[in-house]
């Protein structure tokens, strides 16, 4: 039996008491089992109480993250069997990765409560405690290499109209894939593609989110001062459930046009107009090397151009940008 098959049952009784023997019955388990399980999730805090003849209820309101919830908080009525959630995993990227390698369709979804081994650009790490939302989104989309970096404005347009909807917060980005409430970090993006050897093309791509949900006092310090959490800037109720669906309808709708029509120009101006270090001073970090320049603009490609300290421009197609305090 599947905790999280019992927890979702539980759940969506809305704090009234099913049977024991009724959840043996509709999970196909013995009443011990159901026992057993219901022991299980008490030690994972969740407040379920027990009433002679009555059964099992779950109290409060747990932020639960399951397939069922994401799907009913989508309004295209995402597939419930085309996400899968975990409780840990060491990365959400790698998983999905290897899903898709065996097949996966596109739109099939890993989402998790926590990563261990979370990777964020040019293999940093990206701290994932429990409490966050972390998911990958596989796309095969027909397009050349050179245009990922689209996939990565779709993604990061999705989480910040996602959270502007529900919660009411404004959020921008630093190029190409970072997130920000207030030059603070929110979330990031990752996007790791597989090539097609034949055609020079995309095989797949795992399209990563990461967000900062919950969970301050779990960062070290020298992450916490840099980090914003989603729980800290708004005064609305919180459910990972509910914004994992939004980012999901965002995502879907803007990859739906991009990958029918090839079209970038209004996501490019979208994108531009939420980026946060335009004029500004910055330090490049590329495979080219690092140098400080003035960040101008975003080219027709999505790749961020650059005036160097000798007045050329340059073109960043990737690597790591920080915003130089004047």
């Amino acid at each position: 039996m599947e905790r999280k098959t019992l927890l979702e049952i539980l759940d969506s009784a809305g704090g009234e008491f099913i049977s024991g023997e009724e959840l043996a019955a509709r999970l196909g388990v013995t009443r011990s089992a159901i026992w057993k399980g219901i022991r299980q999730l008490r030690a994972e805090g969740y407040d379920i109480r027990s009433k002679t003849n009555n059964g099992y209820a779950l109290l409060g309101n747990p932020d639960l993250l399951t397939p069922k919830k994401i799907s009913d908080c989508t309004s295209m009525a995402y597939p419930a069997e085309r996400i899968s959630v975990f409780p840990s995993v060491k990365s959400t990227n790698s998983l999905l990765r290897q899903q898709a390698m065996e097949g996966a369709p596109e739109g099939t979804v890993v989402v998790a409560e926590e990563q261990t081994g979370g990777r964020g650009r040019m293999g940093r790490s990206f701290l994932s405690p429990q409490g966050g939302l972390y998911m990958s989104i596989l796309v095969r989309p027909q397009m050349e290499a050179g245009r990922i970096l689209f996939l990565t404005m779709i993604a990061a347009l999705s989480v910040i109209d996602a959270v502007q909807r529900l919660y009411g917060v404004t959020l921008s980005i630093k190029w190409v894939n970072d997130i920000l409430f207030h030059g603070r970090k929110l979330s990031g993006i990752l996007t790791e593609a597989s090539m097609d050897g034949e055609s020079g093309g995309l095989e797949f791509a795992a399209v990563g989110i990461g967000i900062n949900f919950r969970g301050r006092d779990q960062f070290p310090a020298e992450i916490a001062s840099k980090a914003a959490v989603l729980e800290e800037v708004t005064q609305l109720p919180l459910s990972r459930s509910a914004l994992c669906g939004a980012i999901l309808d965002e995502f879907w709708d803007r990859y739906h046009v991009f990958s029918a029509t090839g079209e970038t120009k209004e996501l490019l101006s979208r994108y531009r107009s939420h980026l946060c270090m335009l004029g500004q001073r910055i330090h490049v970090l590329s495979p080219q090397g690092e140098y400080h320049a003035v960040a101008k603009d975003i080219a027709d490609n999505g790749a961020l151009l650059v005036q160097r300290e000798d007045g050329s421009i340059t073109s960043v197609q990737s690597g790591e940008i920080s915003i130089r305090p004047d």
